[in-house]
C-alpha cells in the first residue's frame, strides 16, 4: 500500500475533475465501469477494487483484500466479490457513525477521535462484524456484553440486553411510482413497493417475536383491485418465514380459513434493539394509479397549461400532504403568471423555473377532482446559466410531478394483525402499528409533447 499522502493524491486525481473532462477509468470502453469500485494508480502500481462513496462533500474509502489479482479485462462482477460487499458495508457504517459531523470534519472532531475504538469493535482485525453503529456504541458502553450463562446463544445483532419498558412498533410504508400521459399509445405504468420497519425493545438476549403480515386483505381501499404481495425479502434476523395462503388473521377456524384468498406471511424473528427493516415486498403492476391526471401544455415564451387530477374510486380523500410541482425547462426564469386552481394555492418555485401547486389535505368533495388552469411568461434570451437547461426536455416535452402522503392506509391492503403478535418469553408490552403511502417519481407527461422513453402499450 502507498503512503497516505500518495494515496490521497492519487484519489484526488481520479475523483476530483470537471464533468466534461475525459477520465480513462470512467470513459474508456474496453473495460466496464463498476461503481462503487474504481482503480487507483500510483507510482508503486495500481489498486483495484478501491471502494468509495461521496457523502456530504466528503469521500470515504476502503481497500478490500481480495484472494487474487485481476487484469482490467478479466475482472469479475462486483457481486461475485464478497470482499467488495463487505468493504462497501464498512464504508457506509463509518458514514452512518460520523453522521452530521461528516460535513464539518476536523482533526479534533469528537466522532473522528472515537472512530478507532468504533472500528475495533465493528471490524476487529479488519473483518467487518457489526454494521449498526448503535449496537457498537451500546457494546462500548456496556461492559457486560457476554452473558453469564455461556451456554446461551446471543445473536450478533443483539449483544446487549435491553433494560426498560417493553415496546413494539411496526410501520408499513408503501411507495408508489407512476408514469402517465393522456395518449392512445400509452397506458399508465404503476409500481408499488413496500417496507415493514420495526423497532422492538424487549428484555433479555434471546427475545423472539412472531407476527402475521396480511397481504391484499380488507385493509386496502374499497373497490381497489387486490394486489398480492410478491418478491418478499426479509432481514437476516428472521428465523422463519412462511406463506400461509389459507390462514386468516387472528387464527380463525380451519373451515373459515378456506374462504380467505389473500396471502398471510408468518414471520418469526429475534429483533435487534435498533430500528430495522423487517422485510421488503413488491406487487404485480397496478392496473391504475391512485390519482389519475392529464397535463396539457402549449407555448414557448408564453405557455398555456391545464392540469386535471382525479382521485380513483376507493382512495380515501384525506392527505397528510399533497402538492404538484410544475417545472418549465429551457425557458429562463418566470416573469409573470395567471393561475386559477379549483382548490389549494399556487406559488412560484424558489428558483423561478416553475410553480408549486399545494392542493392541501383534500380534493373537492363530491367530484374528487382538482384542476389548475394557468398561463406563464418567461424572460427573453436568458443567460445560459439561467435556463433550467435539459437536453431531453425541450419544446413541449415536459412533465409535472405529484408528491403526496397518506397515513393509516396502504394501497395493497397490507397490514399486521395485532392479535397475531406473540412474544417469547411472554410479557406485557406497548404495541404501536402504523401504515402510510407516499409517492416517488409520480409523473404526468404533457400530452402534446414527446416522451423521452419507450413504453410499448402491449407491455404495460
Amino acid at each position: 500500500m502507498p503512503s497516505h499522502k500518495a494515496l490521497a493524491s492519487a484519489l484526488a486525481d481520479v475523483v476530483c475533475f470537471d464533468e466534461n473532462e475525459f477520465k480513462e477509468w470512467r470513459d474508456r470502453v474496453d473495460v466496464p465501469l463498476q461503481l462503487p469500485a474504481i482503480e487507483i494508480r500510483t507510482l508503486q502500481g495500481s489498486l483495484w477494487p478501491f471502494v468509495f462513496t461521496k457523502e456530504q462533500g466528503m469521500y470515504v474509502c476502503s481497500m478490500p483484500l481480495t484472494d487474487a489479482t485481476y487484469e482490467p479485462t478479466e475482472r469479475p462482477e462486483l457481486i461475485d466479490l464478497p470482499e467488495v460487499t463487505s468493504a462497501f458495508s464498512a464504508v457506509m457504517t463509518v458514514v452512518k457513525f460520523l453522521g452530521p459531523s461528516l460535513s464539518n470534519l476536523t482533526p479534533t472532531c469528537t466522532k473522528l477521535m472515537e472512530l478507532d475504538n468504533f472500528l475495533s469493535v465493528a471490524a476487529p482485525f479488519g473483518f467487518l462484524q457489526i454494521t449498526e453503529p448503535s449496537v457498537v456504541e451500546a457494546m462500548l458502553r456496556d461492559k457486560e456484553v457476554v452473558p453469564l450463562d455461556e451456554t446461551l446463544k446471543v445473536p450478533a445483532w443483539r449483544p446487549v440486553a435491553f433494560k426498560g419498558k417493553p415496546s413494539l412498533s411496526v410501520s408499513i410504508k408503501e411507495t408508489v411510482h407512476a408514469t402517465q400521459c393522456e395518449r392512445p399509445d400509452m397506458d399508465p405504468v404503476v409500481e408499488i413497493t413496500g417496507e415493514v420497519r420495526v423497532r422492538c425493545e424487549l428484555e433479555g438476549h434471546g427475545a423472539e417475536v412472531t407476527l402475521l403480515l396480511v397481504g391484499a386483505g380488507d385493509g386496502g381501499p374499497k373497490g381497489w383491485p387486490p394486489l398480492p404481495l410478491e418478491a418478499l425479502s426479509v432481514h437476516s434476523c428472521v428465523q422463519a418465514a412462511s406463506n400461509l395462503q389459507l390462514a386468516t388473521p387472528g387464527g380463525a377456524a380451519p373451515r373459515e380459513a378456506s374462504r380467505v384468498r389473500h396471502p398471510v406471511y408468518r414471520l418469526r424473528f429475534s429483533p435487534p434493539l435498533h430500528p430495522f427493516s423487517l422485510c421488503y415486498y413488491g406487487t404485480a403492476p397496478a392496473p391504475m394509479p391512485p390519482i389519475a391526471g392529464v397535463y396539457s401544455m402549449r407555448g414557448d415564451k408564453h405557455v398555456d397549461f391545464l392540469i386535471q387530477l382525479k382521485l380513483q374510486e376507493g382512495i380515501r380523500n384525506m392527505f397528510q400532504s399533497c402538492e404538484v410541482r410544475i417545472p418549465f425547462f429551457n425557458r429562463g426564469k418566470m416573469k409573470k403568471s395567471s393561475l386559477t386552481p379549483s382548490c389549494g394555492s399556487v406559488s412560484t418555485a424558489k428558483d423561478k423555473f416553475g410553480l408549486v401547486w399545494s392542493i392541501g389535505h383534500k380534493f373537492t368533495q363530491g367530484s374528487l377532482e382538482a384542476s389548475l388552469t394557468g398561463t406563464a411568461s418567461f424572460e427573453d434570451n436568458p443567460p445560459e446559466g439561467e435556463r433550467n437547461a435539459s437536453p431531453m426536455l425541450t419544446g413541449l416535452t415536459s412533465y409535472i410531478q405529484l408528491q403526496f402522503r397518506m397515513v393509516d392506509c396502504t394501497l395493497t391492503g397490507c397490514q399486521v394483525d395485532p392479535k397475531s403478535i406473540q412474544i417469547s418469553p411472554p410479557c406485557k408490552l406497548k404495541i404501536s402499528l402504523e401504515r402510510e403511502v407516499e409517492s416517488r417519481e409520480y409523473r404526468i407527461w404533457n400530452k402534446f409533447g414527446e416522451l423521452p422513453f419507450a413504453i410499448p402499450k402491449s407491455c404495460t
